[in-house]
């Protein structure tokens, strides 16, 4: 093409596109957007979770022990006979309130009831002098005693509840410190087992030294199969009950002994007794 007879000259290169410049590139179409990930519950989230539920479980279960225990174990308070009478409970830290008798190798002190038998050949028994002349066991009995701690003993500690008297028929009970018990008849060899009637051991004895023990001893004359028995009580649970009726019988209206003591080689500090009874109704 001409302008005024002359040929149009351009410094630039003939343009490849229709209208001399690029069209505009073409819009891409829209994609699907992808679903989001799930997030997966994190082993924290998880283990709250089971925390959870493992603290539900836990705080119904102690709820329901706590209504339930009462029921798993009998205490002496909640075994005394209709009709039996608490006749004595006393502190005896406040000395000798002449219901003991001290003239076999017992004394009080500012601790106590003391029994000491820790050089002798044979126990030691103090004597609840009511039951020296008057009947306090045909009925049916229970002594309660407290023990200080094993501490307060130069020697081992092996306190003892005894019934009955050294020239008739007598059982007594004894612990160790670790919270073996032995249920003897008199004279009984517990090296070779002759005479004894039964012996095991009780987690409910306290075996810290510096804590005392609480044991009673419960006389039935019609107890197991309506025999004599004996029921043994630490520190508030039932430890055995055992018919004697084979070593052990009494008579109404008896003056049947009954004591606390020690056992050959030990000694023991009484703090406290209680005793409840089916015979009287007071002393």
């Amino acid at each position: 093409m001409t302008a005024g007879g002359y040929q149009q000259y351009s410094p630039y290169p003939a343009s490849p596109y229709p209208y001399g410049y690029p069209p505009y590139p073409p819009t891409p179409a829209p994609q699907p957007q992808a679903d989001a990930p799930v997030k997966q519950p994190g082993r924290p989230r998880l283990y709250a979770l089971i925390a959870g539920v493992l603290f539900t479980i836990l705080t119904v279960g102690a709820i329901a022990l706590g209504a339930y225990a009462p029921a798993l174990t009998q205490s002496e308070s909640s075994l005394i006979p209709q009709g039996w009478s608490k006749v004595y409970d006393s502190t005896l830290l406040a000395g000798n309130d002449g219901r003991w008798d001290t003239s076999q190798g017992c004394d009080f002190g500012s601790s106590g009831l003391i029994a000491d038998a820790s050089s002798a050949s044979n126990g030691t028994v103090c004597a609840f002098t009511p039951s020296l002349n008057q009947d306090l066991v045909s009925k049916g009995f229970l002594l309660e005693v407290t023990v200080g701690p094993a501490a307060n003993v130069s020697s081992e500690q092996a306190p003892l509840i005894a019934l009955g008297s050294s020239d008739g028929p007598s059982v007594f009970v004894f612990f160790d410190q670790q919270g073996n018990y032995t249920i003897c008849q008199a004279n009984c060899d517990t090296t070779s087992g002759t005479g004894v009637i039964a012996r095991s051991a009780t987690a409910a004895w306290h075996t810290n030294a510096y804590v005392s023990n609480t044991f009673a001893l419960q006389f039935l004359p019609q107890g197991v199969n309506g025999d004599p028995t004996l029921v043994l009580f630490v520190n508030g649970e039932q430890a055995t009950s055992i018919d004697i009726s084979s070593v052990f019988s009494v008579s109404s209206a008896a003056a049947t002994p009954f004591g606390v003591g020690a056992l050959s080689g030990g000694a023991a500090i009484f703090t406290h007794a209680t005793l409840y009874d089916g015979s009287v109704s007071s002393l």
